[in-house]
């Protein structure tokens, strides 16, 4: 059942054949087996060896024009490439450097209403603008966007300009991000900050435990308390905050006039955390601890351990990971509600993951592939779908690209055996 919150009315949404264009008031429900919804493998884009164009260093983000071209940030060349429909490559703009049109660190792209196109570069702080057709570099604005990742950095905005991400300002003593908080800046089409977006105390409230006063949404909660329940938000073009605590398999889409509307609830089956596999992350934030203790003493430096490191160690943790990490929001607003996968225990540390270190010659990561609970724009449910196995989007790493959904088509990073990137493009055939 799809709520809205503060009204006497209840729909009954539930979609059934769903094409392009989402649910109508008066479908009826559905009973019977699981809606699937189906990616099957339509394009690829990349080469471990060849054509220096297709070979990518480090990808940082993606995303998609209405011609079905894909623009490809590759962080590790400090540059973004244009692939048509087809996959052949079209151009390349951008370049390391701190002038105009010079690119230090890709965290996210938008493609504008008027197919400009949308940097978002968080080491020199501002997000750049580029003709799409033809790469010119345009303009950029500041940003204050540092410790925010790509699947809520940067969207294209109804009517002009863009929303921009915020981060979370977490005070040096490892105090609690303060809720309300905004998340993010309305930006007209010349770069201009118009308005700001807050995110409701009601979620983080939602959210806690009795062990939780340093745990808030953001990336260095995440890098403190892995598995902890935090607050996930995302927005759509025309506005629409979505955003919930994924205890259980439901989130709200906010209105900009403020109205709520319940998702429809989907149950799911936990994903359990192993003993091991939480002694190792225990063990990585005590050693984390000491050796910070180690450099202040050698240095001789008094600089506090930040509380929510040692409270890490204390935290009740759960025995079984949150329901959900991400929502994705397609180009005709569909919600895409990225499970957590489970984890798989890896030979080779990673590189920045938490729990990791030089002595280490295994870490836990989270499985390659994994899945997504679809949605319609207003929460209806639509059906279930399953990602191949050698797509990486790694709920738990800032550096890992979100899939871009764009008309029945779904982009997204995939890793070969070596951990070689690739682009690849999957056609979605809706139940």
């Amino acid at each position: 059942m799809i709520g809205r919150i503060g009204s006497v009315a209840t729909l009954a949404l539930v979609c059934v054949g769903v094409a392009t264009t989402g649910c109508a008031q008066g479908d009826s429900p559905t009973s019977g087996p699981e809606r699937v919804v189906g990616l099957e493998f339509d394009l690829r884009i990349g080469v471990r060896d060849g054509q220096e164009e297709h070979e990518f260093g480090s990808i940082g983000a993606l995303a998609v024009d209405s011609a079905g071209a894909v623009y490809v940030g590759d962080d590790g060349n400090h540059e973004v490439r244009k692939f048509g429909h087809d996959g052949a490559f079209q151009l390349r703009f951008g370049r390391r450097g701190e002038g105009p049109g010079d690119i230090q660190s890709i965290r996210g792209l938008a493609v504008l209403q008027d197919d400009r196109v949308a940097v978002v570069d968080n080491v020199n702080a501002r997000v750049s603008i580029f003709e799409g057709a033809t790469g010119r570099f345009l303009d950029s604005s500041p940003a204050n966007v540092r410790l925010v990742w790509s699947d809520r950095m940067v969207r294209s905005r109804s009517g002009g300009g863009a929303y921009v991400g915020l981060p979370g300002i977490i005070p040096a003593d490892g105090s609690p991000v303060r809720w309300p908080r905004p998340v993010y800046e309305v930006r007209s089409g010349q770069g201009e900050i118009r308005d700001t977006i807050w995110a409701p105390r009601r979620y983080i409230d939602e959210c806690g435990t009795p062990s939780s006063r340093g745990v808030r949404s953001g990336f260095l909660e995440d890098y403190r308390v892995r598995y902890a329940p935090k607050v996930v938000w995302t927005i759509t073009s025309a506005g629409h905050l979505v955003i919930g605590c994924p205890r259980a398999m439901s989130f709200d889409v906010i209105m900009p006039d403020g109205e709520v509307m319940q998702s429809e609830s989907v149950s799911y089956e936990p994903v359990p955390i192993s003993p091991d596999e939480l002694n190792w992350f225990r063990e990585g934030m005590a050693a984390g601890i000491a050796e910070t203790r180690r450099m202040n003493v050698v240095a001789d430096a008094d600089v506090p351990i930040p509380h929510a490191d040692e409270e890490s160690l204390q935290f009740d943790y759960p025995d079984v990971k949150p329901a959900f990490k991400s929502i994705v929001v397609a180009d005709d607003g569909r919600l895409w509600v990225r499970l957590s996968p489970p984890s798989v225990e890896y030979p080779i540390p990673a590189h920045g993951s938490a729990g990791s270190s030089s002595a280490d010659d295994t870490y836990w990561g989270n499985r390659l592939g994994g899945a997504f609970e679809v949605f319609t724009s207003h929460g209806e449910h639509i059906g279930h779908a399953e990602l191949p196995l050698d797509v990486w989007i790694d709920p738990d790493m800032p550096y890992s690209v979100p899939p871009v959904i764009a008309g029945d088509h779904l982009w997204a990073v995939a890793l070969d055996s070596l951990n070689v990137q690739y682009v690849t493009r999957y056609r979605i055939v809706w139940p």
